[in-house]
């Protein structure tokens, strides 16, 4: 993630390979993301600053009726936001983009720094930055309880379970 992530062209296009990773939401509820989805404080553990993000329902896919909000988990993705969120108004987007603007550029990205998925190969989409976060917490000792949470998965979720399986 991070080589593709660095191989952006913009700022903007690092923020969502960083946003993407972190949330592990898909790309069109990032991309409708405003400065007012988010609250910058500090941990009072770590005492490291870091950003809550609530996703209302409204930006989210149509089967998550309810919003959700989660602090970020990398340095990289706090960096960013600080640069970015500075310049803008409560109500700005983040991103003045879209999907396709937003796939093209990664594209580019996996293709400078020949990424690929394993195992089978193929080039990363925004799908898989979805999926290999939650492989990236489950190498991080989180439960799968907690990665369920944070991707909203249903309690049974045989969608996590294929990574548990594939991990193992």
């Amino acid at each position: 993630h991070r080589e593709i992530a660095n191989a952006t062209d913009t700022i903007l296009q690092r923020l969502l390979c960083w946003i993407a990773w972190d949330w592990g939401e898909n790309v069109f509820s990032n991309l409708k993301l405003q400065k007012r989805d988010f609250t910058r404080r500090q941990n009072h553990d770590t005492n490291e600053s870091e950003y809550l993000l609530f996703f209302s329902p409204e930006k989210l896919k149509r089967s998550r009726t309810k919003g959700i909000s989660e602090i970020n988990n990398f340095s990289e993705t706090v960096e960013l936001l600080d640069i970015v969120l500075k310049n803008l108004d409560e109500d700005d987007y983040l991103f003045n983009f879209g999907h396709r603007q937003a796939s093209k550029f990664l594209n580019k990205a996996v293709n400078k720094v020949n990424a690929c998925c394993i195992p089978n190969e193929k080039k990363p989409t925004w799908k898989d930055y979805r999926s290999s976060m939650a492989c990236h917490l489950l190498k991080n000792r989180w439960t799968t309880d907690e990665i369920k949470r944070r991707m909203r998965h249903s309690p049974s979720s045989k969608v996590l379970n294929k990574y548990v399986n594939y991990l193992a």
